[in-house]
């Protein structure tokens, strides 16, 4: 009994989300984690309703490179409810299946769940393409063309941001090392001193000299 236990599972197709708890970050889509690559994607085997299980028309469904992790994509809509659903069509490269449909209910965050941002910059040189960039650590959190002397963004996630200001001069959104062959210098990157601290439901604000 117990060898005949462990088989099944075994062949349990497992997969992880991006949720957080029953809670999802509107800026991001809904993502599915599979431990080995499925086989045979299929659109329509991800459903996204609502919570009355209507089908959300505009949801984009992906797969990644790896055939790991499947994205779902809707216009988000802020607090309200959703229901995925993963039919038991589906298999992986280790022919694990589900054993029946499975459902996931979660709520989208509310706009009170993101803090709003506005940065007042003086000394700009948009002659260079300034690019804004909020970090954390190594990892680009949001990067958005600088335009004009204010920034502003209603929906930061909560958190402590370092800000970086990249002078894209080939205007392709990211930074360029250079090359020395072709004596192209590497685009300037200016980290600044100061850290942004969001807090979600509140007007962040700051004045910086560059």
């Amino acid at each position: 009994t117990g060898a005949t236990t462990k088989t099944t599972a075994e062949k349990k197709l497992s997969y992880t989300t991006n949720l957080a708890g029953k809670k999802l970050d509107i800026l991001q889509p809904l993502k599915i984690s599979f431990s080995n690559p499925l086989k045979n994607f299929q659109k329509n085997v991800f459903v996204l309703t609502d919570s009355a299980y209507q089908p959300v028309p505009d949801a984009a469904v992906n797969i990644d490179s790896t055939s790991k992790i499947v994205s779902v994509q809707p216009a988000w809509i802020a607090g309200s409810k959703y229901v995925l659903i993963i039919q038991k069509d589906i298999s992986d490269s280790l022919n694990n299946t589900l054993s029946k449909t499975d459902t996931l209910k979660f709520t989208a965050n509310n706009k009170e769940a993101y803090g709003s941002v506005l940065l007042r910059f003086t000394n700009v040189d948009f002659l260079q393409n300034p690019v804004l960039q909020l970090l954390q650590g190594d990892k680009i959190m949001i990067s958005s063309p600088l335009t004009g002397n204010e920034w502003r963004n209603n929906l930061v996630l909560p958190s402590d941001y370092d800000i970086r200001i990249l002078y894209d001069t080939n205007k392709n959104g990211s930074w360029d090392p250079g090359n020395y062959d072709l004596k192209k210098q590497p685009e300037r990157a200016q980290l600044l001193k100061m850290k942004l601290s969001v807090k979600a439901d509140w007007d962040n604000e700051i004045d910086i000299r560059l």
